[in-house]
């Protein structure tokens, strides 16, 4: 079972890091979630009894969404076993959001300062630098990290579900452009696409560090999950 579920609320980003795709490929998606559309992705959480992290982005900024406080709010009544992490670059965080995101439910903020100095010290809040980042190519997308890990284990496959903004489940986070989709949650429960013949022979051979599986994950040098776990942020 995962342990953390990842939904991309919105698509888009108010900054423009040489590390991110967002810089050579934006995401031609809907720009926002409907709240009619994240309630569904909550019916399929509720149906698989979700009760690991949860957080809001693939390659977008949350903040931008008027509605995450009102998500946060919904995740904490219907799946109140679940921890809330938001992952920001914090540009639109201020005292006042803060406040009511962690009234809300979220109960760590992860925030990457990309100017390179952390902002004002906050219960429950991580500032982190571009310099602590562990960066990776994106499967080859930015020119970044070390080299491709060819027999490499990756259990991110095994440990994280990962919802785009249009309910596609992809193999991995790694997958700025939806290349391997495992279904979707929008029409198919969140188990049946989990335990599906091919995301379990997915998972399998990236344990056993076989990263031929797939063309993102031939080109893929992140070496971060080479364990399974759950975290909050990976330096």
């Amino acid at each position: 079972m995962f342990s953390m579920v990842e939904i991309e609320v919105n698509s888009r980003c108010n900054r423009r890091c040489d590390y991110c795709p967002n810089v050579i490929e934006p995401r031609k998606a809907p720009k926002m979630m409907k709240p009619e559309q994240f309630e569904r992705i909550l019916d399929r959480l509720v149906e698989a009894d979700f009760s690991g992290r949860l957080s809001y982005h693939f390659y977008n900024e949350p903040l931008l969404h008027p509605k995450l406080p009102d998500f946060v709010g919904r995740v904490r009544e219907r799946l109140p076993r679940v921890r809330q992490i938001l992952y920001s670059n914090g540009d639109f965080l201020t005292d006042e959001k803060y406040h009511l995101l962690h009234e809300r439910g979220i109960e760590r903020f992860i925030i990457t300062q990309h100017d390179g100095n952390p902002g004002e010290p906050k219960p429950n809040l991580v500032w982190l630098t571009p310099q602590l980042l562990k960066l990776t190519s994106r499967a080859g997308t930015v020119e970044a990290g070390p080299p491709v890990a060819p027999g490499v284990s990756c259990f991110a496959p095994s440990d994280m579900l990962i919802i785009t903004i249009t309910g596609n489940v992809v193999l991995c986070y790694e997958d700025s452009r939806e290349e391997v989709v495992m279904g979707n949650v929008f029409d198919t429960p969140i188990m049946d696409i989990w335990m599906s013949p091919a995301f379990r022979a997915a998972r399998e051979a990236l344990t056993d560090g076989d990263r031929t599986v797939s063309e993102i994950c031939r080109r893929c040098n992140n070496r971060a999950h080479q364990t399974s776990e759950a975290f909050d942020y990976v330096l």
